[in-house]
């Protein structure tokens, strides 16, 4: 069973492997390579039966022991993802089905609709009648068909039940390297970060993973940078016009 823990007032210390910050899909796909560390492309046909024996027989704790924390301030998988659907109603995503958070299964997505009876919410891409694509099994079976945007995230919220964590509500403002006291050596194995949230709290661990997504000062095409500053919104200050 997963032990996502979700927390309003995160405790002032605390330690982990992996702390990741942020909770979109690319935190997921982070956290599930974690605890499942294979890719069906590079296994044959008896390393993936094998796996998939012992994933099966121990999901949810996975082949992987380390203690992962997550880090966001929205206190959700996707909350960020939900609040731009929502808010732009985005009914369906623009990636197909087999393009999904679960690392080491390109067919769960599409498995979880069926499981659930939900096949409808799965819409044709047009992909299909690409002839470069047609003969693909992946065409054959809906990979490349659009899920809805409800699809996906209670897919995930599936998934990231199942992947053992620690979820801490909170914004990540600073990160620092503790070295192990001599500057100029190469060795990192004594190496650890520590995370500092809004609150104060820290966050110690060994690895740390940044799931932002995009991030930085925001970029004017150069062909709209005759329109005027007051006609020109970029996303990050979409909200304030929504």
């Amino acid at each position: 069973m997963s032990s996502s823990i979700s927390s309003s007032s995160p405790p002032p210390h605390q330690r982990c492997d992996v702390c990741i910050i942020g909770a979109g899909p690319a935190a997921l796909a982070t956290l599930s390579a974690i605890h499942e560390p294979y890719t069906l492309d590079s296994m044959t046909p008896t390393q993936v039966n094998s796996a998939s024996e012992s994933i099966r027989y121990s999901r949810g704790v996975g082949p992987s022991t380390k203690k992962v924390c997550v880090v966001d301030p929205s206190g959700e998988w996707l909350g960020r993802w939900n609040d731009n659907f929502d808010r732009l109603g985005i009914e369906y995503l623009r990636s197909p089905a087999l393009a999904h958070p679960d690392h080491f299964d390109i067919n769960s997505l599409l498995a979880y609709a069926v499981a659930n009876d939900r096949e409808d919410e799965l819409v044709e891409s047009g992909c299909a009648q690409i002839r470069k694509l047609f003969g693909l099994g992946q065409t054959q079976v809906g990979l490349w068909k659009l899920p809805s945007t409800r699809l996906f995230r209670d897919f995930c919220i599936h998934l990231a039940r199942q992947l053992k964590h620690d979820f801490v509500k909170g914004m990540a403002v600073d990160l620092t390297r503790n070295d192990n006291g001599e500057e100029d050596n190469d060795d990192t194995t004594d190496t650890s970060y520590t995370v500092t949230l809004a609150n104060g709290s820290e966050i110690t661990c060994k690895s740390v993973v940044l799931a932002l997504g995009p991030t930085g000062t925001p970029v004017t095409p150069t062909k709209l940078c005759h329109v005027p500053k007051e006609r020109l919104i970029q996303w990050p200050r979409m909200k304030e016009h929504l």
